[in-house]
Order: C-alpha cells, then structure tokens, then sequence
C-alpha cells in the first residue's frame, strides 16, 4: 500500500486499483476530484469502517494515473479539508 497524500492510500490488488481514504470529508473531495475533475470512474465504493472509504477502479487506469492525479492535489488543501 503507498502512502500518497494524507489519509489516502493506493494499493494494486487483482487487476484492481484501491483507494483508500480515511476521513468522510477527504473522501467526498477526492471522490469529486477523482470524478468531476480528472473524468475517472470507479466500479466500486465501499465504507468496510465508520472511518473508512474505498474507490475500487477497474484495469482500464495503472497505478500510475491514478498516482499521477493524486499527486497534483496540493497536501495543505487536503490537510484544510481534514479540519473541517
């Protein structure tokens, strides 16, 4: 699992790419990142924890973009975003 950004995590499992991010609202602004901002979809969404939240995405992105995206994200904002 790579430690991106803060409280977000990528792992490679089984062709799939997981997303893990561990705070409701860093969740929702790297979900409307992800989707809105960076045209990804994923095929799957998960809360396996109150604090937990997965985006599951398929084989059509590599570690890469999804890496490449996530890296963009200015580290302050997302610590701001965590305070709220």
């Amino acid at each position: 699992m790579e430690h991106l950004q803060p409280h977000i995590h990528l792992v490679e499992e089984s062709e799939r790419l997981i997303l893990t991010v561990d705070h409701a609202n860093v969740f929702d602004y790297i979900e409307d990142y992800l989707t809105e901002e960076c045209d990804l979809e994923y095929i799957q969404y998960n809360n396996p924890t109150a604090t937990e939240h997965r985006l599951i995405f398929d084989n059509r992105y590599t570690f890469e973009e999804i890496q490449k995206a996530l890296l963009v994200l200015d580290r302050r904002e997302i610590e701001r975003v965590f305070r709220q």
